[in-house]
């Protein structure tokens, strides 16, 4: 039998142990609710995780010089720059003037069911935004999109392409039922002083008596190119 004291003792540990457990269930639940709260982020109730990382892009990038800003996003490719734009409004106004305008299936980002309306309104689009001032480079490569034809376009666009200071122009054309006419006639004083590659692929050239050579030119590529004097 156990002595009465040593029985005395166990019935009031047993009265101790009892009044702790709903202390301690109830900082249990404290701690959870707490954890619980600590764990809702401001991204989840803005519904958007991104979001906060955006604005704080959008906050950060205007304090940076212009200049700068311009620099960095002409080392952009193509792709890269045009996103780019589209999140922050110091890089939309250098977009306007960003310096290599490469367009084919991967920089357009052409599907395989891609229709040619498709390709040609995409890029229209992006030289109707761009000022072709500080522009350096123009391509336009069909390569692996048969059955393309847009030389219904193609004046317009070199019109804005071809301005004083632009260094490279490639137009790399798909087969059609008939060559491309180059406006010669746009190869002004300015762009022949700093035009230095040019390729042409199934291209017409009709040069006119007044067309002066091109002093800077460096390297000339003609694929299916016909020439009438």
């Amino acid at each position: 039998m156990l002595a009465p004291n040593r029985l005395m003792s166990q019935r009031r540990g047993r009265r101790r142990r009892r009044h702790r457990r709903p202390q301690i269930r109830a900082r249990s639940a404290g701690f959870i609710a707490s954890t619980g709260k600590r764990k809702i982020s401001p991204c989840e109730h803005d519904g958007d995780g991104h979001s906060q990382a955006g604005k704080m892009m959008r906050n950060s990038i205007p304090y940076l010089p212009e200049d700068i800003l311009s620099r960095i996003h002409s080392f952009m490719s193509m792709r890269e720059a045009a996103r780019a734009a589209c999140v922050s409004r110091a890089f939309l106004r250098s977009w306007r003037c960003h310096p290599n305008l490469i367009f084919n299936k991967d920089t357009i980002g052409l599907k395989r069911n891609a229709f040619g309306e498709n390709f040609h309104g995409k890029i229209g689009c992006i030289l109707r935004n761009h000022s072709g001032i500080s522009l350096k480079t123009f391509k336009l490569d069909y390569s692996g999109m048969c059955g393309f034809d847009g030389t219904s376009y193609l004046d317009s666009w070199l019109q804005i392409a071809l301005k004083p200071g632009i260094e490279e122009l490639t137009l790399f054309l798909f087969d059609t039922n008939k060559q491309y006419n180059f406006p010669c006639s746009l190869l002004s004083d300015g762009v022949r002083d700093s035009l230095r590659y040019i390729k042409l692929r199934f291209c017409a050239l009709h040069p006119t008596p007044e067309l002066a050579p091109l002093r800077s030119l460096t390297s000339l590529s003609l694929w299916l190119v016909s020439y009438m004097g």
